[in-house]
């Protein structure tokens, strides 16, 4: 659903994460190849038991947008969706303090963090610690509430069609007058 919202000139990247975190599909332009890619993902019945290692998930994610696969005239926009309750670690901090650290470091490299929380038992405190500015978290109750929500994430996101720009014209009093030699 996300994927089908972007331009044909934007890459996409696809990482998945449950105990571990690992890039799907890398940076690609070609969106019909992702989301045909995105549409047989499945969660392994052995995942069920494993843990939701979200700073693994955010880690991938900016080794990929930092790879050269990425275009460099291109914002860099991870967007994350988390059933916002991390469980495991990639070293001896919590899962929470791990998470927001990761994407404290990613959003200062100047990628662009939007945060989607999915379920009842979002944790919204730490969903709005890990988006890189306020706006761009969301709490999705339901797999329902997504579209709305990736339709204000693309809408930011693309820019398309002509940009206005005011000319402000003045008057012949507001110029200092040039002296000749």
């Amino acid at each position: 659903s996300f994927i089908k919202r972007l331009q044909e000139n934007d890459q996409v990247g696809v990482v998945t994460f449950a105990t571990q975190g690992a890039v799907h599909t890398p940076l690609t332009s070609e969106l019909q190849t992702a989301s045909e890619q995105v549409k047989k993902l499945f969660i392994d019945p052995k995942e069920e038991t494993g843990f939701t290692n979200t700073s693994a998930a955010l880690k991938e994610a900016a080794k990929e947008l930092a790879s050269e696969r990425h275009n460099g005239d291109a914002r860099r926009v991870l967007v994350l969706l988390t059933d916002g309750l991390p469980t495991a670690t990639d070293g001896t901090a919590d899962p929470l303090t791990e998470a927001q650290a990761a994407a404290q470091e990613i959003a200062d490299s100047g990628v662009e963090i939007y945060a989607i929380g999915l379920g009842k038992n979002v944790n919204l405190e730490f969903i709005s610690s890990l988006a890189s500015d306020q706006a761009n978290a969301f709490y999705a109750p339901t797999t329902a509430d997504l579209g709305g929500i990736y339709n204000k994430i693309t809408s930011s996101l693309c820019e398309s069609g002509t940009s206005k720009i005011d000319v402000i014209a003045k008057t012949p009093t507001n110029f200092t007058p040039l002296e000749s030699n």
